[in-house]
């Protein structure tokens, strides 16, 4: 060696004493190591050391791998002393599958039918570990029947194993996503339920703040009683009232608007839609003028709030069913697969979703118009998965909306994300502006129920288009979506209850999507 270095042993290959060595770097392999191998068994000691002849042995570490799933063992290994764990590898996850004991032996499987050993093994102690080359298998396994019956007879467990394996990460794999699917739409009722106790309380409190205005502005004892008379009557109408279209609800809130201007009412478009939905009119409101006198404002704010306190006590009660619903059914599979089937009306399950989502479309500048055929039958389906369709469904109309009007409000900038959108409509509405318009739709085709929902907003992409229905696939930011949404709301309308769904979306002038929901009327009705 030149300059008289030193030379170092090489280090970069498995050291292997070879069948017949004496100087090898550890102790051969003996007769009586092969006989604890219960693939020998039936050998005699001649027979046995035809196989001691052409086995190999070395010292192997702790965490060494043994094995690859994808690749083809180049032999049989014999583990002599020690053990190792063998895993089930899936890109960068890995899941223990067993555990190898010495004196045992591994791979015979895959090295006769030349197939991969399907797992990797890793020691979990300093092992000895012996090797029979493959091709000397073979040979010596057809020579002497009795080993290879005793790889054969382990062919049927193995499977039967590997079997159950996979069926068992399937139902993991399935009740993973359906946990995860009704955690996301748990969501949904919960944020609703959250946000409608936060209103309930503000409500709270100008309804008792508005009894402190009225002694401040000197109302009589007389005059309280007609306004509580008032306020019973606005009430008492508004429970019969059927909820009205778009441009009907607009034009009637705009018209009061204008009078509670006149009246310099403090934030008068916050009012006007709570009382124009009640009916009331410039007539009621003037005669409340006339008995509150400077406490008008305050007597206004005291009725629109006590009737927004009916509607969100009933929202709180939907939102906090929907939740115990949504809980009770990620106990196990029985209670998807005998989900309550129930006769309902369909416009039935779109309004009450609509009032669900009541706190994401009031104040935003979201139009709502409804397209109804009310002469559609009764439909026996699982009425809350068919909630949760709609509630996916509009809830994604509504993001699309304010996302959409976001983006414009930033002209290419940042818009900081789902929240920020949601409060840029809130300005927006509160401004008069109306950032888009949400339209359901019901019809018969045939022996067809359909219901399309459908938004002007920006429209799906069509890279994106084919995907949306893709479980975990979505074009949220990270934490605003898991993208279950859409792939629960297929498994329910097609899986569960025999209908179909598509997609018609444009991102060319006039923007705008719509999913069709198709689902089959009975014969005779």
């Amino acid at each position: 060696m030149a300059g008289g270095a030193k030379s170092h042993p090489d280090t970069s290959a498995p050291k292997w004493t070879m069948p017949g060595s004496t100087d090898g770097p550890v102790e051969p392999v003996t007769l009586e190591e092969l006989r604890g191998i219960d693939l020998f068994d039936d050998l005699d000691d001649e027979a046995l050391g035809t196989w001691v002849a052409v086995t190999k042995v070395r010292e192997v570490p702790k965490g060494e791998r043994l094995a690859e799933p994808n690749g083809v063992p180049i032999g049989v290994q014999l583990l002599l002393r020690g053990s190792a764990q063998g895993f089930r590898v899936e890109g960068d996850r890995t899941e223990p599958t067993g555990r190898q004991r010495a004196p045992t032996w591994m791979g015979a499987i895959a090295v006769l039918s030349d197939a991969p050993v399907g797992v990797r093994l890793v020691t979990e102690e300093p092992s000895r570990v012996a090797m029979i080359h493959g091709e000397k298998f073979r040979k010596l396994a057809f020579l002497h029947p009795s080993v290879h019956r005793r790889v054969m007879q382990q062919v049927a467990p193995v499977m039967s194993r590997v079997t159950a394996m996979e069926q068992d990460r399937e139902r993991l794999a399935s009740l993973g996503t359906m946990a995860a699917g009704l955690a996301h739409e748990l969501n949904n009722p919960a944020a609703a339920a959250q946000s409608t106790a936060a209103q309930l309380a503000d409500v709270l409190d100008v309804i008792t703040g508005a009894f402190g205005a009225f002694v401040e502005a000197g109302v009589e004892r007389e005059q309280a009683a007609e306004l509580v008379a008032l306020q019973r009557e606005v009430a008492a109408a508004a429970e019969g009232r059927t909820a009205l279209d778009g441009l009907d609800a607009a034009d009637a809130e705009d018209a009061l608007q204008d009078v509670l201007e006149d009246l310099e009412v403090p934030e008068p478009w916050v009012l006007a839609e709570e009382l124009a939905s009640a009916g009331v009119d410039a007539e009621w409101v003037g005669r409340v003028s006339t008995l509150a006198g400077p406490a008008t404002g305050a007597a206004l704010k005291w009725v629109a709030a006590s009737l927004a306190a009916r509607g969100l006590v009933a929202e709180l009660q939907e939102s906090t069913r929907r939740m115990s619903s949504l809980v009770g059914s990620v106990k196990s599979y029985a209670y998807l697969d005998r989900g309550d089937l129930v006769e309902v009306d369909l416009h039935e399950g779109l309004e009450t979703t609509l009032a669900v989502l009541g706190h994401k479309l009031k104040g935003k500048g979201i139009a709502v118009v409804r397209e109804y055929d009310r002469s559609l039958p009764k439909l026996t389906i699982h009425g809350s998965e068919m909630n949760q369709v709609w509630t996916n469904l509009i809830h994604n109309a509504i993001q699309a909306l304010v996302e959409q009007h976001a983006a414009e409000r930033a002209a290419g900038g940042t818009t900081g994300g789902l929240k920020a959108a949601f409060s840029a409509a809130a300005e927006t509405a509160k401004a008069g502006g109306i950032i888009g318009t949400i339209t359901i739709r019901t019809r018969r085709e045939e022996t067809c129920a359909v219901v399309e929902i459908s938004d002007d907003g920006p429209g799906i992409p069509p890279e994106v288009r084919d995907r949306i229905f893709d479980a975990f696939f979505t074009t949220k930011e990270v934490g605003e979506g898991t993208g279950l949404g859409l792939a629960t709301v297929r498994r329910i309308v097609v899986d569960r209850h025999g209908g179909s769904l598509v997609v018609d979306s444009s991102v060319d002038a006039p923007t705008g999507t719509t999913f069709t929901v198709r689902l089959g009327i009975p014969e005779g009705m």
